[in-house]
C-alpha cells in the first residue's frame, strides 16, 4: 500500500504539472492554429489524467479486496460451521 501510494502520488503531481503547462501554453497562443493544436494537447492531457484517476480507483478496490479476503474466508467458514447446528 505504501509503495502504491507513493507511485500514484507522484503520478498525480506529474499530471497536475502537465495540465498546468498545457493550460498556460493554450493561454499564450498567438494564432488560431496554435490555439487549436494546444487545445488538443490539453484535451489529451486531461483524458490521460482521467484514466489515471480510474486506475487509482481500480487499484484501491483491488487492495481492499485483497485485504478483506482472509476476513471473508474466516467469516464464511464460521457461517458454514455454525449453520450445521
Amino acid at each position: 500500500m505504501m509503495m502504491m501510494n507513493r507511485l500514484l502520488g507522484a503520478r498525480a503531481v506529474k499530471n497536475m504539472m502537465t495540465a498546468a503547462a498545457a493550460v498556460m501554453s493554450l493561454a499564450a497562443s498567438r494564432t488560431a492554429g496554435q490555439a487549436i493544436a494546444r487545445r488538443a494537447k490539453l484535451v489529451r492531457t486531461m483524458t490521460h489524467s482521467a484514466a489515471t484517476t480510474a486506475e487509482l480507483s481500480g487499484a484501491a478496490a483491488r487492495l481492499a479486496q485483497r485485504g478483506l479476503k482472509p476476513i471473508h474466508s474466516r467469516a464464511t467458514a464460521n457461517a458454514k460451521r455454525l449453520g450445521k447446528r
